[in-house]
């Protein structure tokens, strides 16, 4: 009886490691994998930070013409958006052609003085940015997975710097 036990013991320890050799593979691949998640999740958080700098600063670059808030530059109305595209390619990590996976277009109508004041949800005048970037994985490219696409919005609103 002891001669059976014994020989049960190392058949059990035999067969832990055999599995625990046939599973280190798919534990390698896991935690690869969730590298490639967490790495595409940071690059998506920079290019947020990015895009949201690039509309800040470039939503409340205006001046005024017959009473209403515009954006951009006297005579120029698309500066605003062309140097929201520009400060949000220069910044945060890009794979690629920036310029042209980025698309930054006005949202609403000009406002008056006296509509700046009132609240947001009443209407709107702003920049709205979406970006669409291509990152190249690590270990997803394993199965079959190349690259991960990431799409980036957001927008900003004229608004006073106090009411």
């Amino acid at each position: 009886m002891r001669g059976f036990r014994k020989k049960l013991k190392e058949e059990k320890g035999f067969a832990t490691a055999v599995l625990a050799i046939a599973l280190l593979p798919i534990v390698f691949a896991m935690v690869g994998f969730a590298f490639d998640f967490a790495r595409a999740g940071y690059i998506r958080s920079q290019l947020l930070g990015s895009a949201d700098t690039a509309l800040q600063s470039t939503t409340n670059m205006g001046y005024i013409d017959n009473g209403q808030v515009r954006m951009g530059r006297p005579g120029d109305p698309g500066y605003s958006q062309r140097e929201a595209a520009r400060l949000y390619c220069a910044n945060g990590p890009h794979f690629g052609e920036c310029a042209s996976n980025t698309i930054v277009s006005v949202v609403g109508t000009p406002l008056t003085l006296a509509e700046l004041c009132q609240p947001l949800g009443v209407r709107r005048y702003g920049l709205a940015l979406r970006a669409t970037e291509t990152i190249p994985t690590i270990f997803l490219g394993i199965i079959g997975q190349p690259t991960i696409t990431l799409e980036i919005e957001t927008s900003a609103s004229v608004r006073p710097r106090s009411c």
